[in-house]
């Protein structure tokens, strides 16, 4: 991108993939160039740390969410609202906000929305709550067992997000009880490891990992590509 060709970018959500999308693509351009990648699109002017949603629901944490300020670029502009619409033929996006809908130009769009929740258990949405959202789970009060403090016939269910991903990855086991819980590593395919932590030292190093994942995007603001994801398996010839 040049001063003389510069574009609209519209980047669609505000999780993790969002902020990272937008604060790095901002700080690898010129200051001459940033005035036009300059929209982003939440329902929220907060960021949720989905990570985090368990702590909420048992209770151990009061708040899962920061303001969206705090974590994206000082030129990102943003737009609290949904999209309605894409159109891509003529390249714009329409966008329902608490004053209207707005419609958005844009000349490439970052459609990072986010996984959603799967509850394939016949009657699980009718009678569970899930942990997939920040308002399900600031309603949802549970014991040590997981169960609803005020339907103890209601219980917590983690969701799945679909589809999977292929990426090495460590699973949070326990993490929804108040006591000093287990951390094990798990692989691609979420099938767990042989090592495991018990007790404060996977406390400490599920809190170390939730708050490396926050620091990932605000990295970028300043220091682009510096974020690195681990690659998943080869695929197989």
């Amino acid at each position: 991108m040049s001063g003389s060709s510069s574009a609209e970018v519209v980047v669609i959500g505000a999780g993790y993939a969002g902020p990272m999308a937008t604060n790095r693509l901002l700080a690898s351009v010129t200051e001459g160039e940033r005035p036009h990648l300059r929209v982003r699109v939440n329902p929220r002017a907060h960021f949720v740390e989905r990570i985090r949603l368990h702590k909420l629901a048992a209770g151990s944490r009061e708040s899962v969410t920061v303001p969206l300020g705090d974590v994206l670029h000082e030129d990102a502009e943003l737009i609290v609202g949904s999209a309605k619409m894409i159109n891509p033929d003529d390249r714009e996006v329409t966008v329902t906000t608490a004053d209207g809908e707005v419609l958005l130009h844009y000349d490439h769009m970052i459609y990072a929305l986010g996984s959603v929740a799967a509850a394939p258990t016949p009657g699980a949405r009718e009678n569970a709550f899930l942990l997939a959202d920040v308002d399900d789970a600031g309603r949802l009060r549970v014991d040590e067992c997981l169960r609803s403090l005020d339907a103890p016939r209601t219980g917590a269910c983690h969701p799945r997000p679909a589809p999977p991903s292929r990426r090495p990855r460590r699973q949070q086991a326990g993490a929804l009880m108040r006591s000093p819980s287990d951390w094990c590593a798990c692989g691609w395919h979420n099938s767990p490891r042989r090592f495991h932590l018990g007790g404060p030292p996977a406390a400490m190093v599920k809190e170390t990992i939730c708050a490396m994942i926050m620091d990932a995007p605000r990295k970028e603001r300043t220091k682009p590509g510096s974020y690195t994801s681990p690659k998943g398996p080869r695929a197989a010839a």
